[in-house]
């Protein structure tokens, strides 16, 4: 939207009508949308919004959401980083955006058919009664659901309007058959020009020249967000324009921008949630290690740079990585200190939890990985997606295999520590390079289910690696028992445990990872790719079984992974008889789970230290003291709300505060830890 109605007066400003004020450009954007409001034929249904990070696509988002609630239209948002991964769990989830009323269904009882079909039951309903948009933002993030959200979007109402967004347009099916073409309009989304820059900077600041326009538009080269940072650091201090000359510029604007949060506290938070993947008040408080208070946090989260995201909030990734890598050159130690107080923090929310579908997994992976897990998998963002094996993509499954065998070459692989920048290597052969192809039949492992061989495409389209990941259920156990790379494992498992493994499909009883093969080892996308989705796997399933080649790094991915050798080790020569395979498992099924959060949490040199520490009582603030110190007296809830002149609620969350920051669970191990309390 190139032209708004002019800026009401400062006393009457909501953050709706600012937002619309500075919203610039998108003109063919938004006359398409208004368009599609109105129409209801499935041709051009849904709009793929493309364009690179920080190009203004989640901005686009909010102006057409605000467009659709003026045509009395439902618009309902999903961020791909944030909802749910597995196909039922995200039916509940859209069931009760779109009702929030809909019953609340267990869902390990729930069939996952079942859920589905309520849901677009309940997308049709709505559909039915105003106009409905289903809207994905980073779209790139979805990973393994792609396949099956294709097919869950065929199936819902062809009124409903779908919007799709992300860095990448959509490729692989979506591209190549004629029918999805017909439904998908594909929005790429440019920079802004000169006029439109010049527009933005006038209403921002109306005193400005045109040499300032001029400068600005050439250090942003319109880019959205940079052009929003300059902008901004511009106009608190106009000044300093002539110093945005370093290459760096994000690094000086981010200095610049710091400047508008002076309080020496908040700026802390700020520098606190850059190292943070998402946070919360309760995280924060705990990583700081002091109280958060509730207008600190309130302040927090309503700055431009933080967003809401599904469980959290964060700060934009440009904005985010920009402030962490300063942090890492100027106090090492305080972001390590953060960093396993993050570690610990999930650890003490994994062991009180009976859930291991949890979403807090997927962090506490991201903050447990060892120096090769950070280097190999959280390096650097970077996008693939993965594409069922079909007919439809077929012979592009043989053509990868025969290119592989005809390209393989021995390979050094390079990894870079990302804070510490201490390099490790890897020498990867050219018969090495193969293992994972060696025992891959394509038409097998289809009949045994389609589900099995995924192809990996990078950001381009092109195919970068093909795994084989088998569930574990009655349909595949009788395979697994008797073909390569598996049958030395499960072939020897005792029929009580093979019964526990046989439950009826679709449902699967865990993973077998046959193989994680890569176009090019050296390729960081790939790499990242194969560690996301083994740890995805050990996330979803509590029980993942893996016989990777018998390479240093193959052994060293899992080991960091947490993936343990039998305690009487399975070895296998099913790979080459003079290279001796091992088996991995990860069963994190019934009280294993435990063992295994405080296994993990042990590499990084945290433990369950109930019963070991001395506990710093300065970690309390002022009316903590006098809760605890009443506490240690005998003193009942009631009586301690009594003494202090505080309801019995009150008390109480205090005492929540205090067993979280001394890391107990509850009175009794709080009382058996004061003996160990210091002060200073």
């Amino acid at each position: 939207m190139s032209i708004q109605e002019e800026l009401p007066p400062a006393g009457s400003r909501s953050i709706e009508q600012l937002e619309r004020h500075y919203f610039v450009g998108r003109k063919n954007e938004i006359r398409l949308f208004r368009k599609r409001l109105k129409e209801r034929s499935p041709k051009g249904r849904i709009l793929n919004i493309h364009g690179t990070g920080g190009a203004g696509k989640s901005f686009l988002l909010t102006e057409f959401r605000r467009l659709a609630e003026r045509a009395d239209a439902r618009f309902v948002l999903m961020d791909c980083r944030t909802m749910p991964r597995n196909p039922g769990e995200f039916c509940l989830y859209l069931h009760r955006l779109i009702e929030p009323n809909a019953r609340k269904t267990r869902r390990r009882s729930a069939d996952p058919s079942l859920q589905k079909d309520n849901c677009v039951k309940a997308i049709r309903e709505a559909a039915a009664k105003q106009k409905l948009i289903l809207a994905f933002d980073t779209f790139e993030e979805i990973g393994e659901l792609e396949h099956w959200m294709r097919e869950f979007i065929a199936g819902t109402d062809p009124a409903v309007l779908v919007i799709i967004s992300g860095r990448f347009p959509l490729r692989g099916e979506w591209q190549s058959s004629p029918a999805w073409n017909q439904l998908i309009e594909r929005l790429p989304i440019a920079e802004l020009n000169y006029e439109d820059i010049r527009s933005y900077l006038k209403r921002l600041d109306h005193e400005l020249q045109e040499e300032g326009i001029h400068y600005i538009w050439s250090m942003s080269k319109g880019h959205p967000l940079t052009l929003s940072l300059l902008a901004s650091a511009l106009h608190s201090s106009r000044k300093q324009q002539t110093h945005f000359v370093d290459e760096d510029v994000f690094d000086q604007v981010v200095d610049i921008w710091l400047k508008e949060v002076p309080d020496s506290p908040m700026r802390e938070l700020v520098e606190a949630v850059a190292v943070l993947r998402h946070f919360n008040q309760d995280l924060i408080t705990f990583a700081l290690q002091r109280e958060v208070s509730a207008s600190q946090f309130k302040a927090l989260i309503n700055y431009s740079f933080v967003q809401r995201s599904g469980h959290g909030w964060l700060l934009h990734d440009l904005l985010r990585d920009a402030i962490h890598r300063q942090m890492r050159l100027r106090a090492p130690d305080y972001c390590d200190r953060l960093w396993k107080r993050c570690i610990r923090y999930y650890y003490q929310t994994l062991k009180r939890s009976n859930d291991p579908l949890m979403r807090e997994n997927e962090d506490w992976f991201y903050y447990l990985g060892d120096q090769l897990i950070r280097s190999l998998f959280f390096h650097q963002p970077s996008s693939f997606s993965l594409e069922e094996l079909s007919p439809a993509n077929w012979a592009d499954a043989v053509a990868y295999m025969e290119n592989r065998y005809l390209t393989a070459k021995t390979t050094k692989l390079s990894l870079l520590h990302p804070e510490t920048r201490e390099k490790t290597e890897f020498l990867l052969t050219r018969q090495h390079s193969l293992y994972g192809l060696k025992h891959i039949q394509l038409d097998e492992l289809y009949q045994l289910d389609p589900t099995i061989v995924k192809l990996v495409r990078n950001a381009s389209g092109a195919i970068i690696g093909l795994t084989a990941i088998i569930p574990i259920n009655s349909q595949t156990l009788d395979y697994l028992c008797t073909k390569p790379l598996s049958a030395a494992f499960f072939s020897g498992l005792p029929e009580s445990a093979l019964r526990k493994l046989r439950v009826e499909s679709p449902f699967m009883a865990g993973y077998f990872v046959k193989t994680l093969d890569a176009y090019d080892y050296a390729d960081p996308v790939m790499m990242q790719a194969s560690g996301l989705i083994l740890i995805n796997h050990l996330i979803s399933s509590g029980y993942v079984v893996a016989s990777p080649p018998p390479l240093p790094i193959s052994r060293a991915i899992f080991e960091s992974l947490g993936c343990e050798r039998d305690t009487e080790p399975v070895i296998h020569h099913d790979y080459d008889e003079d290279a001796p395979a091992p088996v991995f498992v990860v069963d994190l099924r019934g009280h294993k789970r435990q063992a295994y959060l405080d296994r993990m949490a042990a590499l990084s040199g945290i433990s369950d230290r109930s019963t070991e520490e001395t506990i710093d009582v300065n970690l309390l603030t002022g009316r903590e003291k006098e809760v605890l110190a009443l506490l240690m007296d005998g003193r009942s809830n009631l009586e301690i709300a009594a003494k202090l002149y505080l309801s019995e609620t009150t008390v109480k969350k205090h005492l929540s505060h205090i067993y979280e920051k001394l890391e107990v669970r509850n009175r009794k191990q709080l009382m058996s830890k004061a003996g160990r309390m210091v002060s200073t």
